[in-house]
């Protein structure tokens, strides 16, 4: 099966929503026991502000559903260790990911899993955060 993502339209912000600090090594054992083939997100970050790969960024994600014009095959998962709460260099970390990323691909539009779904996920506005507005 080719899971290779074709196109990159969104960058997705997720959180967790675990109570502690966490990995991606964390989440990929989490994510297989669902049936997963790894890690859902592409990139994860934790409470440190360290960032770590969690799926290849080729490779499509397996972290959004639920919406018919944002899918895991055009889009990038991101997501923060926690649970409603993140810490300022988790913030800045996530600042640093998204212009990276849209440096590598240009005109992708930046949004939260909760601008999505009716998930609370990740429980702050990504526009606002990151000055979008």
């Amino acid at each position: 099966m080719n899971n290779y993502r074709k196109e990159t339209k969104y960058i997705v912000v997720h959180s967790s929503d675990t109570d502690v600090d966490t990995d991606s090594k964390f989440l990929t054992t989490l994510h297989r026991k669902k049936g997963y083939m790894t890690n859902g997100f592409h990139i994860v970050i934790k409470q440190d502000g360290a960032v770590e790969l969690g799926r290849d960024l080729t490779r499509c994600g397996q972290h959004i559903e639920g919406n018919s014009e944002v899918t895991n095959k055009n889009s990038i998962g991101v997501c923060l260790i926690g649970y409603k709460e993140f810490t300022d260099a988790q913030y800045i970390s996530l600042r640093q990911v998204v212009k990276d990323l849209l440096k590598e691909f240009p005109n992708v539009e930046t949004v939260g899993h909760n601008d999505l779904t009716s998930s609370k996920c990740p429980h702050f506005s990504v526009a606002e955060k990151l000055g979008i507005l």
